[in-house]
């Protein structure tokens, strides 16, 4: 196939590009990084209008990875994000649309407010934060298109070598104390399994939503407690503080993360692993 990745300079377009190109597909990216264009290198900035950028004229599958993805951006500069998160990337996907591509759309668990554990697709939405609601009018905008668009909803994903948690690490083997949030949580998924949900979404004419999560809520302190216990370092150097009113309002760090898995294990056969696993996995 021919395949179109927006947004393939972050961590999950360009570990995407990877294994799509691996599978043999011909693989076309953008780059927002000046001097980075090539044969298959696309200059693409959905600051500005796309409906000049140099698409290849076939696209088999349009990846939409690219969005500022900063809550305190978003939230700081509503109007100015939104060109970007819902105004061009929905143009962008009306010209993919006319083109006959199918268009997979990574979007985020903050499309609903938290209250609620493993949120279902079809339960009602309420974002919080200015970041949540681009996201849900990109996700209502591009199924009103075509219901075969394909929307990923993500919780945190974590990739190789995080590094927070690397400093976590290295800071508990040096003795030292660290500080983790009690208030706030994540149920992360590991990069790789991500781009396998993205690759078989990709292969297959499933449209509709999906959701991507890890299976159960942990806290940071949580995690740093067992960061601690992996290095054999006193529980005693993790100190837990109050993190919401530090990083952000209250209303924007959700009580739970967590969503419903059922249709990625139903339709794709995959089921997310263990929070632990996916952890300790990122450090090696």
């Amino acid at each position: 196939m021919n395949v179109l990745i927006v947004g393939a300079d972050g961590m999950i377009g360009r570990a995407l590009a990877d294994v799509l190109t691996t599978d043999g597909h011909a693989v076309f990216a953008t780059t927002r990084r000046p001097g980075a264009a090539g044969p298959r290198r696309i200059p693409l900035d959905l600051s500005a209008d796309p409906s000049t950028a140099a698409l290849p004229e076939s696209v088999s599958v349009a990846y939409l990875c690219a969005a500022v993805t900063s809550v305190q951006q978003c939230e700081r500069d509503p109007e100015g994000t939104a060109k970007v998160n819902v105004d061009h990337t929905l143009a962008l996907a009306r010209r993919l649309t006319d083109q006959g591509a199918r268009v997979v759309f990574l979007s985020t668990n903050i499309v609903f407010d938290g209250r609620q554990d493993f949120a279902k697709p079809e339960d009602a939405t309420a974002p919080h934060s200015a970041y949540g609601r681009q996201k849900l009018a990109v996700e209502q905008g591009l199924l009103r298109l075509n219901r075969a668009h394909s929307i990923v909803r993500l919780t945190k994903v974590l990739g190789p070598k995080p590094a927070l948690l690397l400093d976590w690490v290295r800071r508990l083997q040096a003795g030292e104390p660290i500080e983790a949030f009690r208030d706030k949580v994540m149920s992360p998924v590991p990069l790789s399994f991500v781009t396998e949900v993205l690759r078989r979404l990709g292969d297959g004419t499933h449209g509709g939503i999906f959701q991507v999560s890890g299976p159960r809520d942990v806290t940071y302190v949580e995690i740093a407690l067992h960061l601690a216990a992996r290095v054999g370092a006193p529980a005693s150097l993790v100190r837990p503080v109050d993190g919401r009113a530090k990083l952000l309002e209250a209303s924007l760090a959700p009580d739970h993360t967590t969503l419903d898995t059922g249709r990625l294990e139903r339709d794709l056969g995959m089921r997310p692993p263990d929070v632990w696993q996916t952890i300790d996995g990122s450090l090696m």
